[in-house]
């Protein structure tokens, strides 16, 4: 928590952790792990009206991205609530 990663580090096409900072001090931390999950949340702030926190900015999509991955799927986005979609619900 409170941790930002800039940058999954990789061994070829293989991704081995994360590295990011600490939002309260700055300082860098590498974090090693045999597998990643990416779990960073959506991409609900692109939209100018949303309930969603400041931090779902799509990060999570671009370090995947970033480190060769496929990105399936993308036309499915949750709105949430309903009516912040600027539909009626």
């Amino acid at each position: 928590m409170e941790c930002t990663v800039t940058r999954p580090p990789d061994r070829g096409r293989r991704v081995v952790g994360a590295f990011a900072y600490w939002r309260e001090n700055g300082r860098f931390i590498t974090f090693r792990a045999k597998a990643v999950v990416l779990a960073t949340g959506g991409i609900g702030k692109a939209y100018k009206i949303t309930s969603n926190s400041w931090e779902y900015t799509g990060d999570g999509h671009a370090l995947a991205l970033g480190v060769g991955a496929e990105l399936i799927d993308m036309e499915f986005f949750q709105f949430h609530p309903p009516e912040w979609s600027g539909r009626p619900a």
